[in-house]
């Protein structure tokens, strides 16, 4: 090839460069707002009065586009489903953001009637989400160790109870709630749990958290004993024991 023919066709690519590179950056940036992608990382809480669960998930935009979004979803083992969180209003999720999220406590989790270890279905390898937005498109966000294959669109529903007692969402760990009134007039209460635990609004951390080792705790008359003891009740203008069936 000549050195004519050389520079002819060197013309030739600089006269078509800047097409050529508007035309990659506007295929580039349609690409962006044309489709979908939110990922989606979490961790896990556990307290003494309530069930293990899904917290902290933090959702982030990849695209140049905004998204409404009215629910947050895992499938677990491609077999089961369970809505985290579904918004009071919808959260707007700006494009390139990242949002956090806490979810609210919860008692106990459901297979049709019957309790279920749900939390332990979740291992590294077998969940995705499914994002839902306000106009009911489903974002799903698939984890590249997650195999895509035989993904269905239907699964069975784990649903979840919450127990309230004032102002306090309990569990069936919970076995007692300690009603009691200060000197200030001030009505408060904390809870003994099985594992013999005291949580919840308590005054007397100073005095007893934890019960003695061997204490029977299904007699209910002897912790009450053990509290007029360590003049517990003596510092308050009222103090119940009361029995708690979650």
């Amino acid at each position: 090839m000549n050195f004519e023919v050389v520079k002819t066709i060197s013309n030739i690519t600089l006269q078509f460069l800047p097409t050529l590179l508007l035309t990659y950056i506007t295929i580039y940036f349609s690409w962006q707002r044309l489709f979908h992608k939110i990922t989606v990382s979490f961790s896990t809480s556990l307290n003494q009065l309530t069930a293990k669960r899904i917290s902290d998930l933090i959702l982030t935009n990849k695209k140049d586009k905004n998204e409404i979004i009215k629910e947050i979803s895992i499938i677990v083992d491609k077999k089961y489903i369970y809505k985290i969180i579904e918004f009071k209003s919808p959260l707007i999720l700006n494009s390139y953001t990242s949002v956090k999220i806490d979810t609210e406590e919860i008692s106990e989790y459901y297979l049709g009637n019957s309790p279920f270890d749900f939390m332990s279905k979740i291992k590294r390898d077998n969940y995705f989400f499914e994002i839902r937005t306000i106009d009911y498109k489903v974002i799903r966000y698939i984890p590249k160790k997650i195999i895509r294959k035989n993904l269905k669109n239907t699964y069975t529903p784990i649903i979840v109870s919450r127990e309230i007692m004032n102002n306090t969402i309990i569990s069936k760990k919970v076995l007692y709630a300690m009603l009691y009134i200060t000197n200030e007039n001030i009505h408060k209460t904390a809870f003994i749990t099985q594992n013999g635990l005291i949580q919840g609004d308590w005054d007397f951390s100073n005095i007893i958290l934890v019960f003695p080792v061997n204490f029977d705790l299904t007699d209910k008359p002897k912790i009450i004993q053990l509290f007029e003891k360590l003049e517990i009740i003596a510092q308050t203008k009222g103090f119940e024991v009361a029995e708690v069936n979650v």
